[in-house]
């Protein structure tokens, strides 16, 4: 059985090294994927474009702002005097979210009163408009806890100690600390990628011997269909590892994903299971 086997595999390595046209599909497809999909396919939120509608023009408002453009995360595209040019500006896709501050929000805060201002964001888009909220909840919070810091120094409650929430609690990912959607992504299209070619490259091989009219004269010989399919598994089961090599690499050197672990096992659990299958 493993003479028979052999002798289909080898006929089948023959054919691929043949025709490279295989093997520039076997090894660059993979490849083209995971860079089309691992740039195209990103849910990283950055650099959200902010319109500005100060309607106060104080210390207060200008520090606001501040506070939202030393986030990093939103970046200040135009300043507008009236809220009403929000709306075009969201049609034109200029930008995603509005802050707007009234008249009046620093004289409120200096008096002590509640200082009123409003964050729009464009909800068309639900996964910025919810990550842009969050954001600006936490600004504001910030903000707060400063301004109660300030007050209770100029009134002589401080003691000379800083304002602190009276609960901490210090929230912590694991396997993806930084949310970087690449980092869950890529290695999800690495196991789509891989069982996508693997039975691509299959079909191609057995539609292949079937139009040339091969496959009746394999199956005319003493090989059994088992060892025909066999034989012609192990030489894609050689390209599948180093497909699963390229991808892997690519996936650690343009997106820089990390590798936890045993990259044996890695590249053992694929072969199992494109075996299986």
């Amino acid at each position: 059985m493993l003479r028979r086997v052999f002798f289909v595999a080898r006929k089948e390595t023959f054919h691929i090294v043949r025709d490279m046209r295989t093997v520039y599909m076997a090894l660059g497809m993979p490849l083209l994927l995971l860079l089309l999909f691992g740039y195209a396919l990103t849910m990283d939120v950055e650099d959200i474009g902010l319109i500005v509608v100060d309607g106060d023009r104080s210390p207060a408002s200008r520090d606001l702002e501040g506070g939202f453009t030393r986030s990093g995360i939103f970046s200040v595209v135009s300043r507008d005097d009236d809220p009403r040019g929000v709306l075009p500006a969201f049609r034109r896709n200029e930008a995603r979210t509005a802050l707007v501050i009234p008249r009046g929000f620093g004289r409120d805060i200096d008096r002590g009163d509640k200082g009123r201002a409003q964050l729009i964001a464009d909800g068309t888009d639900a996964n910025v408009a919810s990550i842009a909220m969050g954001y600006a909840a936490a600004i504001g919070q910030a903000r707060t806890m400063a301004l109660a810091s300030g007050s209770l120094g100029r009134l002589g409650l401080a003691s000379g100690a800083k304002a602190r929430p009276p609960v901490d609690v210090k929230a912590r990912n694991w396997f993806n600390p930084t949310l970087k959607s690449q980092w869950y992504m890529v290695p999800g299209l690495i196991a789509l990628i891989m069982a996508m070619m693997s039975a691509m490259l299959m079909a191609l091989t057995v539609a292949r011997e079937w139009e040339r009219g091969t496959m009746e004269q394999l199956l005319a010989t003493p090989v059994r269909p088992l060892e025909i399919v066999i034989g012609k598994l192990v030489p894609y089961f050689v390209i599948g590892v180093g497909q699963l090599a390229l991808v892997a690499s690519a996936g650690v050197l343009l997106f820089d994903v990390p590798i936890r672990g045993s990259v044996g096992l890695l590249l053992a659990v694929p072969c199992v299971v494109r075996v299986g299958a």
